[in-house]
């Protein structure tokens, strides 16, 4: 029974919640109309997996550097390390196993990706360790991190990602976190990069950047998918902005966008319908 705790704790530890923002990887696979290609879609899963693994080892070490401070925080006082359920020492472990897991699946299936895995990983040491209490820096850094998904899903689908998607994703990234980052500052303990924003700034910023990802996917949807059921699509990514904005200024839900995402029932049928009249669109030609 302890082992079988100690396991779910190790689990918590690697914060599989936070595996949703991998699905990603798959983004250039799904636009490229390649989604039934069986050898391409299993080169991309596995780099899926990589990613999952990669960024579970981050969190590890993450955590690691943050443990006293995220013994102060409410939330994130409860975290495996912060409470002391796992020990540092076991975490370290931990992170070595998945490190070595990740070199092995690379190694033989999809090598070239490794230098884009290596690329996240240590910016991801340098923004744990220093560059996440440089004010707008660390919002470009987390944004990259979403950039470097969609790379690593094109690399291992072997095709090309249009400008335009490229863009929509690095205005739909920096928009979520910035949401993030509000969510944090309306909270009494605040990370030390926050205190150098104020409410004004994050509220503009994320005005802005949700008015920058409908325009740049309005251009995308006329430019590239030149559907005749584009207009359906873009209302929706509208509605999708618009609710996540409602989210982020009434409640602290935006904190973690990776679960509101599919905790929030409105945002995940937008979303979910989103996907279905996409997928007529690109895979049916309507």
């Amino acid at each position: 029974m302890k082992s079988v705790k100690q396991s779910f704790k190790l689990i918590t530890l690697s914060r599989p919640y936070s595996w949703i923002k991998n699905l990603f990887i798959f983004i250039p696979l799904f636009f490229a109309k390649d989604l039934f290609v069986d050898h391409k879609f299993i080169k991309v899963t596995l780099a899926f997996v990589v990613f999952c693994i990669t960024a579970s080892s981050v969190y590890i070490i993450n955590d690691i550097f943050d443990k006293e401070q995220d013994q102060k925080h409410d939330l994130k006082k409860d975290r495996p390390l912060a409470s002391g359920a796992v020990s540092t020492t076991t975490a370290i472990l931990t992170f070595v196993g998945l490190l070595i897991i990740d070199i092995v699946i690379i190694y033989f299936f999809i090598p070239q990706i490794a230098w884009l895995v290596g690329l996240y990983f240590i910016l991801n040491i340098l923004y744990s360790g220093y560059l996440k209490h440089i004010p707008v820096l660390d919002l470009l850094m987390v944004s990259s991190f979403y950039f470097i998904r969609i790379m690593v899903g094109g690399i291992a689908a072997d095709v090309l990602i249009s400008h335009w998607l490229l863009i929509c994703i690095i205005f739909i990234s920096l928009f979520l976190i910035v949401g993030k980052r509000l969510a944090e500052f309306n909270r009494d303990e605040k990370r030390t990069v926050l205190l150098q924003y104020s409410r004004n700034f994050l509220n503009k910023t994320l005005i802005v950047l949700a008015f920058l990802v409908v325009i740049f996917y309005t251009l995308y949807s006329l430019f590239v998918l030149k559907s005749n059921f584009e207009i359906f699509s873009i209302f929706l990514v509208a509605m999708g902005i618009m609710r996540y904005l409602f989210l982020a200024f009434t409640t602290h839900r935006a904190e973690y966008p990776e679960k509101i995402l599919i905790t929030d029932k409105i945002l995940f049928s937008i979303i979910f319908v989103w996907i279905l009249v996409i997928y007529f669109i690109i895979y049916l030609h309507v």
